[in-house]
């Protein structure tokens, strides 16, 4: 019974975290772009920013369509190599999510989509999603790779000189006869 209370209030966390996550992204996110819109057309113009927008979409959409193809090419490498291309993967829905903010107008969402597209700022996010700092606040506390481990291991504490084997005795029957 308390490991149900226990998900449903990470389950009304995640649900509050989502919804403010929503509020920024469709309120606050349009209003930052129209102060940027406002902005540069008072000093390049309402032509200038409508060209920057154009522009913006048009380079991201051949960045998007170039490292795409490479990563496929990648994955597929992997696959043949019989390896999980779980890199790939994150790196894909990276690249889509810069295709995606790329095409919708905005400075930006452009600077977010063209810095998704250069891969240390992927690897850089990779990593900070592994270490659980993302999710950390859902679960009501930072969660590294480390402490996963160290939950989930069946070896005794300061036990890293240990090693678990099996052993066979076999008698040499060359010297017995």
């Amino acid at each position: 019974m308390p490991f149900e209370l226990e998900e449903q209030g990470i389950a009304r966390r995640i649900q509050t975290v989502m919804i403010i996550l929503l509020l920024l992204l469709f309120i606050l996110l349009p209003l930052v772009e129209v102060y940027f819109f406002i902005i540069a057309g008072g000093n390049i113009g309402a032509l200038g920013v409508i060209g920057a927008c154009l522009l913006t979409a048009a380079l991201g959409a051949v960045l998007v369509r170039n490292q795409g193809l490479g990563l496929f090419f990648k994955a597929q490498e992997k696959i043949r190599n019989n390896q999980a291309p779980a890199q790939e993967m994150f790196e894909g829905l990276c690249i889509l999510l810069a295709a995606l903010l790329l095409l919708t107008p905005g400075f930006l969402t452009d600077t977010i989509g063209f810095l998704l597209l250069i891969p240390p700022v992927r690897r850089f996010l990779r990593d900070v999603l592994l270490d659980g700092l993302l999710f950390g606040p859902l679960t009501g506390g930072w969660v590294s790779v480390d402490d996963i481990r160290e939950k989930t291991s069946t070896a005794p504490k300061n036990s890293q000189n240990i090693i678990d084997a099996d052993y066979e005795v076999v008698e040499d029957t060359k010297n017995n006869t």
